[in-house]
């Protein structure tokens, strides 16, 4: 019996003492997000958080869920983590970004990125529109981007985005058909998709990106407040991964 209990307590030492559940966006995102159902999904994104986890004795269960979902439950705590975020200083009030020592306010410390990312403008290639950076010109029907993210916003707040909610599939087919003037999406997400739908052809970039930013790792703030460690270490853990 003392051995039994011996083998039983060694197995609980030795295994990860709880599963942190991350919601991703449930698309197939590849290289980052591969496959499109929780108990497949894998690529960088999972990958690199996962390794992180099991440095500090935790595993990680993954569900996919449409993005404002995974924003929504984030911030009731019923997920103990996000991926990815661009971080605004309004999205500080849903998720705990991995932020420098005295600065709970200030932007978060970049050492803990998952990665930088880029966000070019996809258009058709004769297409008319141009970016400077800061307006756009040549806007006939409208651009638009995932719903809820950073870009859709931006669009929205410059009056220039389409009515329509578009996914990114969609949105690049018909920049193909020159039925929409452009669509922003990560830049290696957008090529991904392009070869998929055989539209690489069609569909070129702007030299100017739209958005260009750090993409992180967000826990709740309920996962914070309890495990502040945890979440440090697996933060540190990812600037080394």
């Amino acid at each position: 019996m003392n051995a039994l209990l011996t083998l039983i307590l060694c197995s609980l030492l030795s295994s990860p003492a709880w599963a942190i559940t991350l919601c991703i966006e449930e698309a197939d995102y590849s290289p980052y997000l591969i496959g499109n159902a929780s108990a497949s999904v894998h690529g960088m994104l999972p990958d690199m958080i996962r390794a992180a986890a099991e440095e500090h004795q935790r595993s990680l269960r993954v569900i996919a869920y449409p993005w404002k979902r995974c924003i929504d439950m984030l911030s009731k705590g019923q997920v103990d983590a996000l991926a990815a975020s661009i971080w605004l200083a309004e999205r500080d009030a849903w998720g705990a970004f991995p932020k420098l020592p005295g600065q709970p306010h200030g932007a978060p410390d970049r050492s803990k990125r998952l990665w930088s990312a880029e966000y070019p403008v996809f258009v058709a290639r004769q297409s008319p529109l141009r970016f400077d950076g800061t307006h756009f010109s040549g806007v006939r029907t409208g651009l638009s981007a995932p719903s809820g993210y950073v870009a859709w916003q931006r669009l929205k707040d410059a009056g220039v985005l389409h009515p329509a909610v578009l996914p990114p599939k969609t949105g690049l087919k018909l920049v193909a058909l020159d039925r929409l003037d452009g669509y922003i999406v990560e830049r290696h997400i957008g090529q991904h998709l392009l070869q998929k739908m055989d539209l690489a052809t069609q569909v070129t970039t702007l030299d100017v990106p739209y958005i260009t930013d750090d993409s992180h790792l967000v826990f709740s703030h309920q996962f914070q407040r309890a495990n502040p460690e945890l979440t440090q270490g697996i933060w540190s853990s990812l600037a080394t991964i």
